[in-house]
């Protein structure tokens, strides 16, 4: 039993960077995780209007997603997957809007952007937000895509984004 406390060690830093990191659930139930920590939880995602920011909720690490963009949207997207499995999702964030005026996070398929789920972050404190739940065949991606703004510029924030399967 020499390894017994590199193995207790593993189990605890599994438990540390889980999907549920600081707001509870299973996280086996995580299908993807990311509270945009550091530069490189960008790399999959595309745009102009995204930086990562020190405004964060309560327990939700050193870091959040900033969006705040103009007339051409998407500001900011990103595709996740493709998956091997099917999978049910649900899309759970955290998420403020600094003026109140609202962003928006969407998920979608690219096959089928009709299948499309929404949620409106137009609270100026940081709220949990979440979406009901949308199919993910095998061997498809999802796309995740950020709009903050139109006409006039929107700053919004994001943070804590799980896809839940349920």
């Amino acid at each position: 039993m020499k390894n017994y406390p590199l193995f207790l060690l593993a189990i605890l830093l599994i438990g540390l960077t889980s999907c549920s990191k600081n707001r509870g659930g299973d996280p086996t139930d995580c299908v993807y995780y990311n509270s945009f920590e550091n530069d490189s939880d960008l790399e999959i995602f595309e745009g102009y209007a995204a930086q990562i920011s020190d405004d964060v909720a309560d327990d939700a690490g050193e870091q959040s997603l900033l969006v705040s963009g103009g007339c051409i949207a998407p500001h900011f997207y990103g595709e996740i997957g493709p998956f091997d499995q099917d999978y049910t999702v649900q899309l759970q964030i955290l998420g403020k809007s600094l003026d109140g005026l609202g962003g928006n996070i969407s998920m979608y398929l690219p096959s089928d952007s009709q299948q499309r789920l929404d949620i409106l972050v137009d609270d100026t404190a940081w709220k949990e937000y979440s979406t009901g739940t949308l199919f993910i065949p095998a061997g498809e991606p999802v796309m995740i895509s950020f709009l903050s703004g139109g006409i006039a510029e929107v700053t919004t924030f994001f943070d804590e984004i799980k896809l839940i399967s349920k």
